[in-house]
C-alpha cells in the first residue's frame, strides 16, 4: 500500500467547513483550542490549552522508547462502523467522525456497513438501527461531490487508504443478494466517480450463541451465507482485484456462561474450522480475529494460537468491561506483545471506541481497542506504521487522536475517566477493577 500523504495545509475556518474532504487538509503542526472537555475542576480541564499541550500531560514525550516488539512494523485501521452502531450520534457528528478519521492519516478505515435501504419505521428498533447504519449511503453523493472538488493531494490521500464496508449477510439468500446489490452499486459509484476502491468485510461466528443474537445464524450458516455473498459479488465485474475481509467473531467466546460450559478450546477449534472452510473455498480472504467482548486472556490467546495458524491475521480487540481501563490496557499490551512475536501486527482501533450491542457484559467500557492508547504504545516502543516512522510523526498522530477524541459525542465524564486511565497506565498506577469505569454508578 502506498504511504499516506502528510503535511497537507488546512484553512483556519476548517471546523466550520462541511466538506468531507477539504477538512482532511489538516495541518499536522497547529491545533485549534478545545474548551471544557472535562468536568469542572477535573484533572483534565483544559480551558485555554491546545490538544497538543494537553496530550503532553498524558505522555512524557521526552522519554526515549523503551519497549521492544519483535515485529515492529504494524498497520492500523479505524472502525467508524463499530463506533457509530452503539453511540447516540447524529448525522452531523458521523460526518465529523469520518472527516477526523481521514485526517488521522492511518492506513485504513472501515467506513460503514451495508443494510437494506427502506423507509424508517419510527419505534421499530431494527428499522431505526438499519437506518442509522446506512449513513454512508445517505452521504454518498455529498462525499463524491466533495471529493471531486478537492485537491489532487487530498484525493490521493483518500484513495491510498484501505477502505472497507461490512456486509451483514443472512441465511436467507434473497436477503444476502439484496445486500450484494447495494454494496455493488456503492462500489461502482465510488470507482466510477472517484476511482476509490472499497473492499467487502463479512462476519462468521465462532460463538454460535452470539451469532444467533447478532444475525440469527449458527457457525455453518454464517460460513454458507458468506460464500454465497462472495459468489454473487463476483458476478459483478470490477477493474480491480478484491479481497474478502473475514471477521471471526467470538474467537475465545463472547459470554462467560459459554466459556465455562464449553471451554476456550471449543471456540478456538470453531475459529480454525472457519479459516479452513474459506481456504478450501479458495477465496482470497484475510481472517480477522474478533475478541467481541474483550474476555480473552493472554492464556486464551496462546491456546488459540496453538490451534490456529495466526500468520497474516488482523486483530479486532475489545476492552474488557469488567476490568478498570488502566488494568485492561496491560491485558491488551500483553496480547499485542504475543502477536508481535509471531508476525507483524494489523490492528483495528476506535477513536472513542464503540462495540457490539449484543455482546452483553456489564455497564463498563467494552469498546474497540482505543486509538489514543495504541498510539501511546507506539510512542513508547519501537513499533512503527507505514505512515508513522519517526518519533515526531508518532507524537503528531497521538496529538491528533486526542484532538479527534475530544470532539466525539461521548460524555465529558467518560472522556475524563478514559484519559485519566491512560495517564495512570503510563505512570505505573494500577487501579481496582471497580474504579476507572466510564459508566460506573
Amino acid at each position: 500500500m502506498k504511504l499516506i500523504t502528510k503535511g497537507i495545509p488546512r484553512s483556519q475556518n476548517h471546523l466550520n467547513h462541511r466538506s468531507f474532504t477539504q477538512s482532511i487538509e489538516a495541518s499536522k503542526l497547529r491545533y485549534v483550542h478545545s474548551r471544557n472537555v472535562a468536568n469542572d475542576g477535573g484533572p483534565f480541564r483544559i480551558d485555554d490549552c491546545t490538544p497538543i499541550d494537553f496530550s503532553r500531560r498524558l505522555i512524557d514525550f521526552s522519554a526515549s522508547p523503551t519497549t521492544q516488539f519483535k515485529h515492529h512494523i504494524t498497520q492500523t485501521l479505524v472502525s467508524i462502523r463499530d463506533e457509530v452502531q452503539t453511540a447516540q450520534i447524529q448525522d452531523a457528528q458521523i460526518k465529523d467522525l469520518i472527516r477526523n478519521s481521514f485526517k488521522l492519516g492511518l492506513g485504513g478505515i472501515e467506513l460503514g456497513s451495508i443494510n437494506p435501504i427502506r423507509p424508517i419505521k419510527t419505534g421499530n428498533k431494527v428499522s431505526e438501527f438499519q437506518h442509522k447504519m446506512n449513513y454512508f449511503s445517505r452521504y454518498l453523493n455529498e462525499f463524491c461531490q466533495s471529493f471531486q472538488q478537492s485537491s489532487k493531494d487530498v484525493q490521493d490521500t483518500i484513495r491510498n487508504h484501505d477502505l472497507r464496508f461490512l456486509i451483514m449477510t443472512s441465511k436467507h439468500n434473497e436477503k444476502t443478494q439484496e445486500r450484494v446489490d447495494i454494496f455493488s452499486d456503492l462500489q461502482t459509484q465510488l470507482w466510477d466517480r472517484c476511482q476509490i476502491r472499497v473492499m467487502p468485510a463479512v462476519v462468521a461466528y465462532a460463538d454460535e450463541n452470539y451469532g444467533q443474537k447478532n444475525s440469527k445464524m449458527n457457525l455453518n450458516e454464517s460460513i454458507e451465507s458468506n460464500q454465497f455473498f462472495w459468489d454473487s459479488l463476483h458476478k459483478h465485474q470490477r477493474p480491480f482485484e478484491q479481497t474478502l475481509y473475514l471477521y471471526i467473531s467470538g474467537i475465545v467466546g463472547v459470554y462467560h456462561e459459554g466459556r465455562q460450559q464449553y471451554g476456550v478450546e471449543f471456540y478456538a477449534e470453531n475459529t480454525a474450522k472457519i479459516i479452513q472452510s474459506f481456504s478450501d473455498f479458495n477465496v482470497p480472504f484475510v481472517p480477522i480475529f474478533g475478541d467481541t467482548c474483550g474476555l480473552g486472556t493472554l492464556a486464551d490467546f496462546k491456546l488459540l494460537n496453538d490451534i490456529c495458524n495466526p500468520k497474516g491475521i488482523e486483530l479486532h480487540l475489545h476492552h474488557n468491561p469488567e476490568l478498570s481501563l488502566t488494568n485492561d490496557f496491560q491485558r491488551i499490551f500483553d496480547i499485542l506483545k504475543l502477536y508481535s512475536s509471531l508476525d507483524h501486527l494489523h490492528l483495528h482501533c476506535g477513536i472513542f471506541s464503540g462495540g457490539s450491542p449484543f455482546s452483553g457484559g456489564t455497564n463498563g467500557f467494552g469498546g474497540n481497542l482505543w486509538l489514543p492508547f495504541f498510539l501511546s504504545i507506539l510512542l513508547k516502543s519501537n513499533l512503527v506504521t507505514p505512515e508513522l516512522q519517526t518519533l515526531e510523526q508518532k507524537r503528531l498522530a497521538f496529538n491528533q487522536s486526542i484532538d479527534a477524541f475530544l470532539k466525539t459525542p461521548i460524555s465529558n465524564q467518560q472522556k475524563e475517566v478514559m484519559l485519566d486511565a491512560l495517564k495512570n497506565y503510563h505512570t505505573g498506577k494500577s487501579l481496582p477493577n471497580n474504579l476507572c469505569n466510564p459508566n460506573s454508578k
